[in-house]
């Protein structure tokens, strides 16, 4: 089954990324049915409908999307819990509408056009030259024009010196610029000589008279060292603030606000919160910043970095607001989660006890339960730890043998053994799925009656290597069974592939089986080609292609005919028409010819494993020049080791014959 035609790439792919995130737990079987639990941006019930050929009837979500009438990520996610994600794309699939379980806003990016403006006929921005008399009549210059002005006010030395000095001073703050984006990239080594270079280079514009240059110039290379590096190296750390004390040196206090204020938003290494640091040691107000932080966490979705940083700074600095915001943004599960963390960090543990029962009580979430349970853990609470795994395991959440495994950790040996039992019994009387329990404690025949029982195929495909290595007779019973009930009626390819890979798993174990199963539905069902393709199990005698091999040469190259079990040859006496049959029959297989068996590489192999020195060394000269074979026979007959190449050379044809099997997925019995 082909399961991403069902979906939408995009839709398809967010599927795969629950799935492998463990968001698909509890599944059971209901009649034909599959329920299970799917956790996206909150936990919903999916529901998918299985026909007897495994064909998707229906599927069902309990979100918004899917409620609309729609396929979702979750419903993809539970069917690949199902039938596994092993199936290519079809490129042909229409796109469906984007699924989520919320409305996404447009985000207007913030534009830096670098001081350039782009002017049109239209654009007013000359204006500002207006009422200036220079600047005013050359706005309306052409460039020819404006040249032809500028040689002329260069026959002035004094005025050539100006225009001099004002090309130099822009062609060294030019440089620097170059300097940051070519010292400060992904695509070059970070060197701290380079980035010394930069500040020396940036801090000796004031001995040039150029310090209006220099926070621009600081503020940039700040800008590109935080973009490029999500991590910073101390000497890169030490860059940053190198910058920083330049732009505290020669910008004007708004403008020194402003630009740490943006660095604060835009970025998230861990010296943006010694900057932060700084701002309050400067009593520079972090109300405008805080509510820079409030509008972007207005805004969805958002990274937690905002919330960290936002929270920092209550928590800080202004920590009688922190109880009312965190109440305020109580609905936000991401916020909440880092507020709690915030306390963790800080060793507050109280708080945040407090804060999570506060969450579970008004809107319980599994990840809420997870920090109660990891903050019980580093305080050694061990009553709280037995009490909350308890009400995990029984909720049940994923990752539940992840919960059982802790209970047992945390009770006493002789305690667990008697409780562990309770606890199993109560989990089967809830029909809640604990097929991971049972294969901890190693119930395999309890586990095999739980997906039996609930004729859950998919449950058996999932655990069958586990199964048949511990309920061999009932795996072969039940998957014989389940072919034959499900052969009962047509199908596609697909299904009929499905139906080949249980027959092979049970060859796998029981070769006869399944041999005998596979020509008893042939028999059944003589008149369906497909079915007949995908489950024909085909069986050879490995002398038989042995002995094919042994017999080709130059002349003769032998075949496997698929439909009648038995090999063929084809040589320059074969007559035309049975040789086009064969060559373009997809019912014949070709056997290993004379080139894949290469009788001299076989010769040279058996003279290099010769462990008499002497002897290796004159069988080898027997290979070199002409008449190679007749050489090599006769010395081995000479030095009586016929017996031995003999020997070599039916294990190399041997070796050769179970690679053609294997490479061909055709069964052999020695």
């Amino acid at each position: 089954m082909n399961i991403q035609n069902y979906f939408a790439r995009h839709i398809y792919n967010r599927g795969v990324d629950i799935y492998n995130s463990g968001g698909v737990y509890n599944v059971v079987k209901v009649g034909n049915v599959y329920k299970g639990k799917v956790l996206g941006n909150h936990e919903y019930d999916v529901e998918i409908e299985v026909s007897d050929q495994l064909k998707i009837t229906d599927m069902r979500c309990t979100c918004p999307y899917a409620m609309k009438g729609k396929k979702c990520k979750h419903e993809a996610a539970l069917l690949i819990e199902l039938f596994g994600n092993h199936s290519s794309y079809d490129y042909d699939y229409d796109y469906d509408d984007y699924d989520d379980d919320h409305d996404y806003e447009d985000y207007d990016d913030d534009y830096d056009d670098y001081g350039y403006d782009y002017d049109t006929k239209d654009d007013n921005c000359s204006d500002m030259y207006q009422g200036h008399e220079i600047l005013e009549p050359l706005s309306k210059k052409s460039k020819e024009e404006l040249l032809e002005i500028i040689g002329q006010a260069l026959e002035s030395s004094e005025t050539y010196q100006t225009f001099f000095h004002i090309i130099e001073d822009m062609q060294r703050v030019n440089h620097i610029y170059q300097m940051i984006y070519q010292y400060i990239s992904s695509n070059q080594i970070p060197l701290s000589e380079d980035y010394e270079k930069i500040y020396t280079s940036i801090q000796n514009l004031h001995h040039f008279h150029q310090d209006q240059y220099i926070p621009d110039l600081a503020k940039e290379a700040l800008n590109q060292l935080l973009h490029t590096f999500p991590s910073l190296q101390s000497y890169q750390e030490d860059f940053f603030h190198q910058m920083i004390q330049l732009i505290d040196t020669y910008a004007s206090q708004n403008e020194k606000t402003s630009i740490y204020f943006d660095l604060c938003v835009k970025y998230n290494q861990s010296v943006i919160y010694q900057l932060i640091d700084k701002l309050h040691q400067q009593n520079i107000p972090l109300d405008d910043l805080l509510s820079s932080y409030q509008q972007k966490i207005s805004s969805y979705p958002i990274s937690t970095e905002i919330y960290d940083k936002y929270l920092y700074i209550l928590y800080h600095y202004q920590r009688e607001s922190l109880s009312s915001v965190i109440d305020t943004n109580k609905n936000n599960l991401v916020f909440i989660k880092e507020a709690i963390n915030l306390y963790m960090n800080h060793q507050d543990y109280q708080k945040a006890i407090d804060l999570c029962l506060q969450q579970l009580q008004e809107h319980p979430h599994q990840d809420i339960y997870l920090l109660l349970l990891d903050i019980y853990k580093q305080t050694n609470q061990n009553e709280q730890i037995i009490a909350l795994a308890t009400e995990l395991l029984y909720h049940q959440y994923p990752g539940q043998i992840q919960y059982y495994q802790l209970l047992q950790q945390s009770y006493l040996p002789e305690i667990w053994e008697h409780k562990k039992k309770d606890i199993i019994h109560d989990l089967e009387k809830n029909q809640i799925n604990i097929s991971e329990i049972y294969i901890q404690e190693k119930m395999y025949d309890a586990l095999f009656q739980y997906l039996a029982k609930n004729d859950d195929i998919f449950g058996m495909k999932k655990h069958e290597d586990i199964l048949f290595e511990h309920c061999l007779d009932n795996m072969i019973q039940y998957y014989s069974r389940y072919v034959m009930n499900s052969l009962r009626h047509t199908g596609s390819r697909s299904f009929y592939h499905e139906m080949a890979e249980l027959i092979h798993k049970i060859s796998e174990y029981d070769f006869d089986k399944a041999f005998d199963l596979s020509n008893h539905l042939i028999s059944l069902y003589p008149n369906r080609p497909a079915m007949i393709e995908e489950i024909r199990i085909n069986k050879v005698k490995l002398k038989d292609v042995i002995r094919a091999i042994e017999m080709t040469d130059q002349d003769i190259t032998w075949y496997y005919q698929i439909s009648h079990g038995q090999f063929i040859n084809i040589d320059d006496d074969t007559n035309i028409a049975k040789k086009m049959i064969v060559l373009n029959s997809p019912d014949y297989i070709q056997l290993p010819d004379h080139y894949d068996i290469h009788e001299y590489h076989i010769m040279e192999m058996f003279a290099n494993q010769l462990k008499d020195q002497h002897m290796k060394r004159e069988l080898q000269k027997t290979l070199k020049g002409k008449g190679v074979f007749r050489r090599f026979k006769d010395f081995i007959y000479k030095n009586q080791l016929n017996t031995a190449w003999q020997q070599f050379l039916y294990e190399t044809h041997r070796e050769l014959a179970i690679q053609w099997c294997h490479k061909h997925n055709i069964e052999f019995v020695e």
